[in-house]
């Protein structure tokens, strides 16, 4: 059996009219896309998402498949985006965040107390809330909360 001549690194040396089988796989890569139309505002990225730098940050709008839909997003975020503000997120189909079901209890029990004086409200609250919270985490796993 005839054994490969190895070089100083250990790499199979190929003799002179020997071809040796490619020991990488070559990855295709994917062709990026072409802008729908020239003035398609988005560029494509390598990852299959449309981005665009603004301010100095890339931003990722929606995938390579989907441009309308990636459009749609950047021009709802645009110009909070270009203003240098933290874009104003709606509220994701799975439900409102922790901070908007504490937001509206807050203000619920805020207007339920009516006309009493701020810091009277201002305990009330702090006491109600610190219950709520409680019965609230007994009762849901973490992460699920809903109002009710």
């Amino acid at each position: 059996m005839l054994m490969p001549r190895l070089s100083g690194s250990g790499a199979p040396v190929a003799k002179k009219g020997v071809s040796m089988p490619a020991t990488r796989l070559i990855r295709k890569r994917r062709r990026k896309p072409t802008k729908p139309y020239a003035s398609f505002p988005l560029t494509p990225r390598n990852n299959g998402q449309w981005c665009k730098k603004v301010r100095g940050k890339v931003h990722f709008f929606g995938v390579w498949e989907d441009p309308d839909a990636a459009l749609q997003r950047y021009l709802q975020l645009a110009a909070d985006l270009h203003a240098g503000r933290e874009p104003h997120h709606s509220v994701s189909a799975d439900g409102p965040t922790g901070k908007e079901v504490c937001n509206r209890w807050v203000m619920r029990q805020l207007r339920a107390l009516g006309s009493s004086s701020w810091w009277h409200a201002l305990a009330a609250v702090r006491v109600g809330m610190l219950r709520g919270v409680r019965h609230h985490a007994q009762a849901t796993a973490p992460g699920h909360a809903t109002p009710q």
